[in-house]
């Protein structure tokens, strides 16, 4: 989902120029705006992750200083996110354990994985960029622990360097899952057999909080960010969802909103859901 946007600063995406087949599986770009379609054969598929690692090994330091100055919800859907996770039926649940979490995309670990380590999280912090872990370990300072949920005690962080894609966690590992601003770089295909896994690692009620960027219809995207070429993928709104609840999830809540990426204004849709079967649940959408 786009928004056209005539401010001469920046150009809107044209929906009329995103092309996706019936299956869903691939998705072709009609070559405007400098976009560029790229397969999602074995080949291409490799070629999308050593250009997203690279590019973020490069841009890693300049990206920290981009996303902490513009505003984002980020923080909010976090504290949301861990007020659900200190709930009576959850805490019961985990019997005086450290809430395990992992996140998807950690970056530099500012905020996100400092404030889950602050608050007394187990975190399992994953990122394809090896600068981006560095400075991840350089931001996140760990107490020494008991090992249980005690206030005020430190969490614990395990850094994983590598494609998230080729994680893998026995079945109930995770109390929640976070993919924030990360699963869009992912091709289309490997995007839905991600929810699949995520869904299969948590725990009976546990919570996923990811964000997506949204178009009218599904496409990639490659182009310049801060510099270096970047590569995107998106299904429209309606896909997402389908690919959510598919899987499992109950929707707790759904946010739309703008995200400045490549110079465009393009849509970001934020969905939280916790993993349990049955009715959809649909508290709020907002703009933000």
């Amino acid at each position: 989902m786009t928004i056209p946007n005539n401010d001469a600063t920046t150009t809107p995406l044209d929906n009329s120029c995103w092309v996706a087949n019936n299956d869903r599986n691939t998705a072709t770009n009609n070559a405007t705006n400098n976009s560029t379609n790229i397969s999602n054969s074995a080949t291409g598929t490799a070629s999308i992750k050593a250009l997203v690692q690279t590019s973020y090994d490069t841009i890693a330091v300049r990206y920290l200083e981009w996303a902490t100055s513009i505003p984002s919800p980020r923080l909010e859907l976090l504290q949301k996110l861990l007020h659900r996770l200190q709930a009576p039926s959850v805490a019961g649940s985990i019997a005086n354990a450290k809430p395990r979490i992992l996140e998807l995309g950690c970056g530099a670990g500012v905020p996100t994985t400092q404030l889950l380590v602050r608050s007394g999280y187990d975190v399992t912090a994953n990122d394809i960029s090896a600068t981006q872990i560095q400075l991840a370990r350089e931001h996140v300072t760990v107490r020494p622990s008991s090992g249980k949920c005690e206030p005020g005690e430190s969490g614990s962080v395990e850094f994983v360097l590598g494609d998230m894609m080729e994680l893998d966690f026995p079945a109930g590992t995770f109390d929640a899952v976070l993919g924030l601003y990360s699963i869009f770089h992912l091709p289309l295909d490997e995007q839905e057999m991600l929810m699949r896994r995520v869904f299969r690692w948590l725990k009976q009620g546990g919570h996923l909080l990811i964000n997506v960027g949204v178009m009218a219809d599904s496409g990639t995207i490659r182009e310049k960010f801060l510099g270096k070429e970047m590569y995107w993928s998106c299904f429209p709104e309606s896909v997402y969802r389908d690919i959510v609840t598919r899987e499992g999830f109950a929707f707790v809540e759904v946010r739309l909103g703008l995200m400045w990426k490549m110079g465009r204004m393009c849509r970001s849709c934020g969905y939280w859901g916790g993993n349990r079967r049955g009715q959809f649940i649909y508290r709020s959408r907002v703009d933000i």
